[in-house]
């Protein structure tokens, strides 16, 4: 698909409530009279989102609507979110 492209295997341990989050580039690109939404928002809303959130899918659900929120309810792009969470300890 992509011509000359390399993959490269990565380990990383996570620690229960630790988050991944996979998204397309409609949220870091996403567009206001602001500007881009970017990856500082978008690594803010997720840490603010995490620190609260019982679920994987709260974090993806506060991310999505806050990107929303920050374009006026009006996507100009794909907004697609993954959200994997290790789960905590009781």
């Amino acid at each position: 698909m992509l011509p000359g492209a390399r993959a490269v295997d990565v380990t990383v341990e996570l620690s229960p409530g630790d988050v991944v989050v996979l998204h397309t580039d409609g949220v870091e690109e996403a567009r206001s009279d602001a500007g881009f939404y970017g990856e500082e928002r978008l690594m803010a809303r997720v840490g603010a989102a995490a620190a609260v959130a019982a679920s994987a899918q709260d974090v993806a659900d506060a991310l999505v609507d806050d990107v929303l929120a920050f374009q006026a309810g009006t996507p100009r792009d794909d907004i697609a979110v993954v959200v994997l969470r290790v789960p905590r300890q009781a």
